[in-house]
């Protein structure tokens, strides 16, 4: 398996630590304040003033113009909000006792011939 890195995007800045227990990146999006532990897409080359209009593709097109270059050969990266999850095959989630076991962070053998997963 390799290691993914995983970004969830919020709109609200009360979800950070639950986004981190989950060992997440998290991405804080639109005009609301967020603390110093998220990753905005306000800084560098970005579209964040039409995040109104394009939702959470503001943030994948400051990806794209500002971190994808750091990516490397072979690395996943992954994209999720903050109430849609990848979850592992055949896995059935329960909220309370093992979420955070349920979904992935991890990248499955069988994507290794793959270049993307929609």
């Amino acid at each position: 398996m390799t290691n993914a890195k995983i970004f969830c995007l919020c709109m609200q800045d009360d979800l950070l630590d639950k986004i981190k227990i989950l060992g997440y990146i998290p991405v804080g999006l639109g005009n609301n304040n967020f603390s110093d532990q998220w990753l905005r897409d306000t800084t560098g080359n970005n579209i964040s003033k039409k995040n109104a209009f394009y939702g959470e593709y503001s943030f994948h097109y400051w990806f794209w113009q500002n971190q994808l270059k750091l990516i490397k050969e072979n690395e996943w990266i992954g994209f999720c909000t903050y109430r849609r999850f990848w979850q592992k095959q055949d896995e059935k989630i329960n909220i309370v006792s093992n979420f955070k076991n349920s979904i992935l962070h991890e990248t499955p053998k069988e994507w290794e011939n793959y270049d993307v997963i929609l």
